[in-house]
């Protein structure tokens, strides 16, 4: 891989890929707040070094403030229009093959068997391997990034940051209440004996 000069990225507006740590990087582009902290470097292909090294750090923009400054972020806020910034977002490892495509900004409900603690979303998918019984995971960025383990799809909500992916053809299903289905009691049938009428006494005259 190669690292992009400075200059190319100041001309170019499209998504770049740095060496050394992998940064998804796009021209012009700012995700405003969640800092945890700055590094001063003059060539914004150093802030993908520099958040790496950063235990709760995923994503970083650079500007060309006081000679160039990398703004490292926990997470990647609503990106916003800013002319001369470079933004990056952290890559973590590949999902194994036996995973479903991560879905970003989703969670699952429920149903959790533990979490464990992993700064990138595809590193659950170890974790989930190795727990009996697990099917899917949701990662979010709790206490710089936790992995939920989890045995069943709960109910499916929009969470920002959060990123979830199942495991394939191990019949991830969704969890279900089971309600007993009402049972009509048999009518009560009454057998009726007919009354007997005695003969009416005959006198002799």
């Amino acid at each position: 891989m190669v690292a992009v000069p400075s200059m190319l990225l100041a001309s170019v507006g499209l998504t770049l890929v740095f060496a050394g740590p992998q940064s998804k990087v796009t021209n012009n582009i700012d995700y405003p707040g969640h800092d945890i902290g700055s590094t001063s470097q003059s060539d914004p292909s150093k802030c993908s070094v520099d958040c790496a090294n950063n235990a709760d750090c995923r994503v970083w923009v650079w500007t060309s403030y006081q000679g160039g400054t990398c703004w490292l972020k926990r997470e990647q806020g609503k990106a916003a229009q800013l002319e001369g910034a470079v933004a990056g977002v952290l890559e973590g490892p590949q999902l194994p093959t036996n995973y479903g495509a991560m879905e970003d900004g989703t969670d699952y409900e429920g149903n959790d068997l533990g979490s464990t603690s992993r700064k990138f979303a595809e590193d659950c998918a170890e974790d989930c391997n190795k727990r009996d019984g697990c099917k899917l995971f949701v990662w979010t960025n709790h206490q710089g990034g936790t992995c939920w383990l989890k045995h069943a799809k709960g109910a499916k909500h929009s969470v920002p940051g959060a990123r979830a992916s199942a495991r394939r053809n191990l019949g991830v299903f969704r969890s279900v209440t089971y309600t007993p289905p009402k049972t009509t009691p048999s009518p009560t049938t009454t057998t009726k004996t007919p009354t007997t009428t005695s003969a009416p006494t005959t006198r002799t005259p």
